[in-house]
């Protein structure tokens, strides 16, 4: 993070792997602080929606996880019909 203060991918990464770590209180931390930075990023909101979950904040959860739907499938390329 002292090398990109700006950027949002360590913030990420630092959620990433204090869930892994167990630490949802801290991930949530990093990851909102992703969020603030972009929130158009669907793998922030997957990722908070399992720190939500963690710390047994269902409400929050499920809003992060279908924000995290609505985003990625938002940036999937569309097939167009031709008429």
């Amino acid at each position: 993070m002292l090398l990109e203060p700006n950027s949002t991918g360590p913030y990420i990464l630092l959620g990433k792997v204090l869930l892994k770590q167990q630490d949802p209180v801290s991930a949530a931390m990093y990851l909102e602080r992703a969020e603030g930075m972009d929130p158009a990023n669907y793998m922030t909101h997957s990722l908070l929606g399992q720190a939500y979950r963690a710390l047994g904040r269902a409400e929050d959860a499920n809003r992060e996880t279908q924000t995290a739907q609505k985003l990625q499938a938002e940036s999937q390329p569309k097939l167009e019909t031709l008429h």
